[in-house]
């Protein structure tokens, strides 16, 4: 919205004005989920797609998808909820992606 680019994934996430607000899951394919961030000097919010970040991830992968089981914490459900899944399931990856996120240097 304030026409503002950033070259690289580092500008990007050391910007201190860029602040992640969320997550929409894509259960069939978490690499498709998205990120949603504000832009807090304009007020803007835009979305990057997880694959954007995917590789920022250096842990375990899982294969199976437990949500609506009943260990699963239902995180992915909630867009606003950014902690961290204590679950073995196919998308626990993306919540500690949100965390490499959120705490990068500024």
């Amino acid at each position: 919205m304030c026409g503002l680019n950033w070259n690289t994934r580092q500008e990007l996430l050391s910007d201190p004005f860029v602040e992640i607000t969320g997550y929409l899951v894509n259960f069939k394919d978490p690499e498709q989920g998205i990120f949603t961030f504000n832009h807090m000097s304009c007020k803007g919010t835009f979305a990057v797609k997880v694959s954007f970040f995917t590789d920022l991830y250096k842990g375990e992968f899982f294969e199976q998808n437990i949500a609506g089981d009943e260990k699963c914490p239902n995180y992915c459900l909630n867009k606003f909820e950014l902690d961290s899944c204590p679950e073995k399931c196919e998308c626990a990856y993306v919540r500690d992606v949100i965390q490499l996120i959120k705490n990068f240097p500024k």
